[in-house]
């Protein structure tokens, strides 16, 4: 009886623990899984959903600042007109016939303008005194009136005025929305203005006045009120100054909100919380600003462009869960796929560990029972996995318990030669695999020096001739060697570069050896610039490489690897036809990339607008065996440095300043912890 509930207990012990390991094994990637999905996903998402809102608020921003760029222009040109010139210049002594038709000049000027932009209220030229001098009213509909006589009015006390008297030629004065004043009484029904406004001079730049344009803001800020979000049509828009009231508002009631005399005030300050206001105002390096209810995009825009002190804040805005409702739901599908996950894996778990206990249990009675002496019992297990083959071999064996002890011996011999004979054959397929990449790296081997003897005999020879070892030479048989050794060198480069980076494709990743030592990068890359520019010399090449060897930088890596490194970089840029006159200036510095400190050699060159640089840039970055089309030396020697870098933890970069026309090659290695200066 107490085997008995020792048997149970054991079973339920084998039972809980494949259950366990199940969950385990199953949930942590689940959890894993489902947190990697949200972290990364939510991101781009919420990104994707404010997108409309900004391009809506660059949009208006925009529509403003061109806006506001065009009245500027306008008033400049309106107070350089030759008609106003001229009369500046003879009205104070003119007779009042001759007088009226300079005046009727300016007139018709004036009316051109504003007949044409029908945005403006009015355009006005007021001598130092403040008076109006000349005066057009736009009135609507294409009709404009000319004031004259006493309704001219005094403008001297006017902000707009005092400040642009005191600017120089050509500064333009931009005032701050308000309501235009006639008479000094609000103009009713009340219009909303900005004055834009500069000084004008006469001929011997004697200052005489100014010209103000009255630009209707209902024109300016029309895009707040009328331009909708194809994604968010309910958004809400706004404009506000510098203190927070509303200067244009989607709402209508909200519309005007600056303090002049007789308007309601209105601001942010009623709207938002305190915190949500301070960011609006204040935190202008995150125009994405979110709140308990709402998201905000916020763009400023400077009516006076070069003052950074006068500005508004486009602002765009929407309930948050209108925001944001999708990433809710993704959120709420991602949780229920989870759960659901979940729950059918506890499921199969129990399901699983079942069916493995079940076999087992059935298998530990039948071996009581035989254990006891019934050897006739038989175990009912029909399964076709190992529990059901092992089942057979019980039940075999309790049918012919004595042979299977006699037989015993050659069937364990029998079992062993088979299992020595499946290891000889896949000891065989291995070398077999090792002596054809042995083949494939001799026959490279093989084939440098097959290639590399007869040209250096063609070199050597071309050198002696050169020096006349064998007599004198003409000028076109010396010409004819240079291009032969020209061609040569160009040879020996594609050489190198296909057998070496057919090497280093030969090698399996498990035989690469790195040999790491302490080395200065810097004397290093002074070595390699020294050798480029005797082989250069050699080819009859020129190249203006600029190198500052002041500061060192140690790196504890292969140094042979990252000669061959910087070399096959220079290689890759010196002999390009582009690079040609084209000045290199190599820098090195210290970065850190993915958390490894490394050294980074930049080797960057500045092309005129004559070259084309395309196809260089385009065989810096190809990849070796999908290029046919920039399959030359460049491409070559910067796949070899590629394949190369992966060994030390580096990097080739390539970065492609299309508007300097700047190419910049980076290599970066790591620099090592045991780099040393000492």
């Amino acid at each position: 009886m107490a085997d008995k509930n020792s048997s149970i207990k054991k079973s339920i012990s084998i039972q809980t623990k494949l259950l366990f390991y199940f969950l385990i094994l199953s949930l942590i990637p689940l959890l894993i899984l489902g947190f990697f999905s949200l972290r990364v996903s939510i991101t781009p998402l919420k990104e994707y959903a404010v997108t409309p809102l900004r391009n809506h608020t660059l949009a208006i921003s925009n529509h403003i600042r061109q806006e506001l760029y065009d009245v500027r222009e306008d008033v400049l040109l309106t107070s350089r007109l030759p008609d106003l010139s001229r009369m500046l210049d003879y009205l104070p002594n003119a007779l009042e016939p001759e007088a009226r038709k300079l005046k009727e000049a300016v007139y018709n000027d004036f009316i051109e303008f504003i007949d044409k932009r029908k945005k403006y209220h009015y355009i006005s030229y007021c001598d130092l005194s403040g008076q109006e001098i000349i005066r057009v009213n736009y009135i609507d509909s294409g009709k404009w009136k000319i004031v004259y006589g006493e309704n001219l009015q005094n403008k001297k006390h006017t902000s707009f005025f005092k400040q642009t008297v005191e600017l120089g030629q050509g500064q333009v004065y931009v005032s701050d929305v308000s309501l235009n004043e006639e008479y000094d009484v609000l103009e009713t029904p009340y219009t909303k203005v900005i004055y834009v406004s500069t000084a004008v001079q006469d001929i011997s730049r004697k200052k005489r006045g100014i010209i103000t344009i009255a630009l209707k803001v209902d024109t300016l800020f029309k895009p707040i009120s009328e331009w909708k979000i194809e994604k968010y049509p309910e958004a809400n828009n706004c404009i506000i100054n510098r203190k927070g009231f509303y200067i244009a508002h989607s709402d209508r009631n909200k519309e005007w909100g600056t303090p002049q005399q007789v308007e309601m005030k209105w601001s942010i300050m009623q709207d938002f919380s305190l915190k949500v206001n301070e960011q609006l105002l204040n935190n202008f390096d995150k125009p994405l600003i979110e709140s308990d209810k709402y998201v905000f995009v916020t763009q400023r825009v400077f009516p006076e462009f070069i003052n950074p002190s006068n500005y508004w804040i486009i602002i765009s805005y929407l309930p948050k869960y209108f925001v944001y409702s999708k990433i809710a739901i993704f959120k709420i599908i991602l949780y229920v796929l989870l759960f659901f996950t979940f729950v059918m894996t506890v499921i199969v778990a129990l399901i699983l560990s079942s069916q493995f206990t079940k076999p087992i249990k059935l298998l530990k009675k039948g071996v009581e029972i035989i254990k006891d002496g019934n050897l006739a019992h038989r175990i009912p297990l029909k399964s076709n996995d190992e529990i059901g083959e092992l089942a057979f071999d019980f039940n075999l064996m309790a049918e012919e318990l004595e042979g299977l002890y006699q037989n015993l011996e050659n069937k364990v011999k029998q079992r062993t030669e088979m299992l020595q004979k499946a290891m000889d054959d896949l000891k065989r397929k291995d070398e077999q695999l090792e002596k054809a990449n042995q083949l494939k790296l001799d026959f490279l081997t093989n084939l440098s020096t097959e290639l590399r003897t007869p040209l250096t005999s063609i070199m050597g020879y071309i050198s002696l001739l050169m020096n006349k070892v064998y007599g004198e030479l003409n000028d076109k048989q010396i010409n004819s060697l240079q291009k032969a050794r020209k061609n040569l060198y160009h040879t020996f480069k594609w050489l190198d570069g296909i057998i070496r980076i057919s090497s280093l494709s030969a090698i399996q990743t498990e035989n690469i050896t790195v040999h790491k030592t302490n080395f200065d990068a810097v004397d290093c890359v002074g070595r390699a610039l020294k050798n480029l520019n005797y082989v250069l010399g050699g080819e009859g090449k020129t190249v203006d490489i600029k190198f500052d060897k002041k500061e060192k930088y140690f790196v504890f890596s292969d140094k042979e690897k990252f000669d061959e490194i910087v070399i096959s970089v220079l290689n890759a840029i010196v002999y390009h036809e582009v690079t040609k006159g084209i000045p290199v200036e190599v820098n090195i510095t210290s970065d850190t990339k993915a958390d490894i400190e490394c050294v980074l050699i930049s080797f960057e060159m500045r092309f005129d607008k004559k070259i084309k640089i395309e196809n260089f840039y385009k065989a810096l970055v190809e990849p070796f065996i999908h290029s046919p089309t920039f399959f030359n030396i460049t491409n070559l020697s910067a796949n070899v440095a590629r394949s190369l870098l992966t060994w030390l933890k580096g990097g080739l970069l390539i970065d492609y300043i299309k508007k300097e026309r700047i190419i910049i090659v980076t290599v970066y290695i790591e620099k090592g912890e045991a780099a040393d200066e000492s």
